[in-house]
């Protein structure tokens, strides 16, 4: 059973799933996605709706790996998610952490928002 302090989400009644879908679509636009391409996108594809869960605050990370490559899912991510130099962040990929210090050349942090360091 799952422990009370998780939430287990379905991303297809989820009330996020349109603000997901506009800031997608505000991202991709110019790349040729149309808006019902980014509505797809947020209601099937876990990895991205798991990244934009972290990019607006509604989850602190994101681990994932388990069932398909490490290549698409950097891809998937690199959709929601931009990278910024010098910024400390930790990415998972099947169970295993890899962690990058704050001298870190590039690192993943969100669009459009300050990264709050706990210690």
């Amino acid at each position: 059973p799952l422990r009370s302090d998780y939430e287990l989400i379905d991303t297809a009644t989820s009330p996020h799933v349109q603000e997901f879908a506009d800031f997608l679509y505000a991202r991709l636009q110019r790349r040729g996605y149309l808006r019902r391409d980014c509505e797809r996108l947020v209601a099937n594809e876990r990895n991205i709706f798991a990244a934009l869960m972290v990019v607006h605050g509604y989850a602190d990370a994101m681990v994932t790996g388990v069932t398909r490559n490490w290549t698409s899912i950097l891809n998937d991510v690199q959709r929601v998610m931009d990278v910024r130099q010098g910024r400390g962040a930790g990415i998972a990929f099947g169970g295993s952490i890899r962690r990058c210090s704050t001298s870190c050349r590039t690192c993943w942090a969100p669009r459009d928002a300050s990264i709050r360091r706990s210690h």
